[in-house]
């Protein structure tokens, strides 16, 4: 079992029906990586792919809901608050979808408490929360999973939007290729990669 990422991020206020054009993308507010089990050469351009998707379906998840995108062996598992505040986790398919729910509620609630919505509103640059390196490294090690088990979880009833792919969550008539393509979080490197592992059907294109 692996844990990829995990990326807290502020929503923007409104809906896409509320902005003429594009609303702002979603802005990352912490964010940590464990990307060692890939090829030193492919760590730039599968992190980055991994912010793009966080970003894409971040901006797509209604408040107050969870979501688990599935994309052949790798799942994007999204929680969005009330209040403008998502946590994204990209795990394998092995990682238990109960567990990572747990530990990011767990990670919002902290979140929460530690930047009131006011600060995190107006917020130009990253806002650290110590604890989320700390819980991505414990994470990582499988012996851990049964602590993040025990973690009372108040949102454990709400029903997870189970989705097969991200394109399930694109607006009819988006492609998510095009959007790469336009995505200033991905260099022109990474849109090649992509490209090219589109057709070779790995790893970047399972997440995406």
């Amino acid at each position: 079992m692996h844990m990829y990422s995990i990326i807290i991020l502020r929503i923007p206020e409104g809906s896409h029906a509320d902005y003429r054009d594009e609303p702002p993308p979603p802005f990352i507010l912490d964010s940590d990586f464990n990307l060692s089990s890939f090829s030193f050469f492919q760590r730039t351009s599968i992190k980055e792919f991994i912010i793009f998707a966080s970003k894409t379906v971040a901006a797509r998840n209604a408040p107050g809901t969870r979501s688990r995108v599935k994309e052949n062996d790798y799942h994007l598992h999204c929680q969005s608050t009330v209040d403008g505040l998502c946590c994204i986790v990209v795990c394998d398919s092995a990682y238990p979808s109960n567990v990572v729910f747990r530990m990011s509620n767990q990670l919002l609630m902290d979140y929460r408490e530690r930047y009131p919505v006011e600060v995190r509103r107006t917020a130009t640059a990253p806002l650290p929360l110590p604890k989320l390196s700390h819980t991505l490294q414990q994470a990582v090690d499988v012996k851990n999973i049964d602590s993040f088990s025990r973690i009372n979880d108040d949102l454990d009833q709400t029903q997870v939007v189970l989705l097969d792919t991200i394109n399930a969550m694109l607006e009819r008539g988006q492609k998510l290729g095009d959007l790469v393509q336009q995505s200033e979080d991905l260099s022109l490197q990474s849109k090649a990669f992509y490209t090219q592992a589109k057709k070779q059907n790995s790893w970047c294109c399972s997440v995406m």
